[in-house]
């Protein structure tokens, strides 16, 4: 028997000795190493805020939670917890995540991710990103070190610019501000003042590219950004239905559902609908020069159900033509940098500016209060104290 058959013949007998669980023990690992063998998955909806993430945690994720987690593979973490969890991670990563925390937020996450270790996993929450901030998320780390055994997919929503931040005008004085109409600091500010705090403040960016930035400073590579606009994803399904089938990995039972119930659905189906604050604002006016003594909500409705179309039947402050165009391509621009496959399409652009010239017309203007409390009587006659 020569050398090198000797050699081989030592090295079977050394592999027989090798149990064969241990064999496959080593295998697993050795796969489970590779970029290319992970099969599970992670789904993470990260907002921002004002862009349908209400249609996507009620409409989407709640409405087939059954189908998604009996038939799809997918374990849910609740929305609730989420937001827990990156207010806890937002406020102090460091602390979050040692045994200190108070509501031991990341204690439950990891726990979660332990008894579901063999299921996809799917999670959102819009709250807690600081989309505004130019420095990146340090707690983001904690995401990525805690995901590493996984297929992550991030996703971001977007809507034109200016539509978000009219929605935020909205979100932000909605709520307390129409019963305190004597106090200054609860005073519902004009839309276009609105506009130039927060450009003074923090630019009038586009928080889903502040998103991108943050989660690109932290090297996750597969974020995608899901539409309100539809023309990017040339798809007329609604939103819930594109969330299922085109953002949720592997989700083919519940996407086959949603596309048979949402058809009917996508042109009545709302969720967390906002509206503008010319009634609010206008009541607030009235209260404070004494044109009515009425509680303001009162007021606010009594006016809102007099006049239908107030764009066309009271007089408007819009933006100047400069500030307009400028608006305008800053849309366009934070469409190129979010689009760049189709950034180049003319057609895409002119129906941005189509949009946005007919919002100029409504919801971008704001009504003069002072010229109405001139003239009061005119407009608003009927509605005194």
């Amino acid at each position: 028997m020569t050398g090198v058959q000797n050699n081989r013949l030592r090295l079977l007998q050394c592999w027989r000795t090798i149990p064969l669980l241990l064999l496959l023990t080593l295998l697993y690992n050795w796969l489970s190493s590779r970029d290319g063998s992970k099969t599970r998955q992670i789904v993470f909806h990260v907002g921002p805020p004002k862009m349908g993430s209400t249609s996507i945690q009620m409409g989407a994720i709640d409405r087939y939670r059954k189908i998604l987690t009996s038939r799809d593979g997918y374990a849910i973490y609740s929305t609730k917890d989420t937001s827990d969890l990156n207010k806890c991670l937002f406020r102090n990563w460091t602390l979050c995540l040692s045994s200190k925390s108070i509501n031991n937020a990341w204690e439950q996450f990891t726990n979660f991710l332990q008894s579901h270790s063999n299921k996809n996993i799917l999670l959102s929450t819009e709250n807690y990103w600081n989309h505004v901030g130019s420095e990146p998320l340090s707690f983001l780390q904690a995401y990525k070190d805690v995901f590493a055994d996984y297929n992550v997919t991030i996703v971001l929503a977007y809507r034109d610019l200016y539509r978000y931040w009219h929605s935020s005008y909205y979100q932000t004085f909605r709520s307390g501000y129409c019963g305190y109409s004597t106090h200054p600091s609860k005073m519902i500010p004009s839309i276009l003042d609105f506009y130039q705090r927060a450009n003074e403040s923090y630019g009038l960016v586009h928080p889903t590219f502040g998103g991108l930035k943050h989660f690109s400073a932290y090297n996750f590579t597969n974020i995608r950004i899901i539409s309100l606009e539809h023309e990017e994803e040339n798809d007329d399904d609604s939103l819930v239905t594109r969330f299922i089938c085109n953002y949720v990995v592997g989700a083919e039972s519940s996407c086959e559902t949603a596309k048979m119930k949402e058809k009917n659905q996508e042109q009545n189906q709302h969720y967390n609908i906002g509206h503008v604050l010319v009634w609010e604002r206008l009541a607030q006016a009235a209260q404070q020069y004494n044109i009515s003594t009425k509680g303001c909500k009162t007021i606010a409705q009594e006016l809102e159900a007099s006049l239908d179309q107030w764009w066309k039947n009271l007089p408007l402050i819009c933006l100047s033509k400069i500030q307009q165009e400028w608006f305008l391509q800053r849309t366009i621009d934070f469409h190129r940098q979010l689009f760049p496959s189709i950034q180049n399409d003319d057609d895409t652009e002119q129906l941005i500016e189509q949009r946005f010239r007919q919002a100029m017309n409504v919801t971008l203007c704001d009504v003069n209060v002072e010229l109405i409390l001139a003239n009061w009587h005119v407009y608003f006659g009927n509605i005194t104290k």
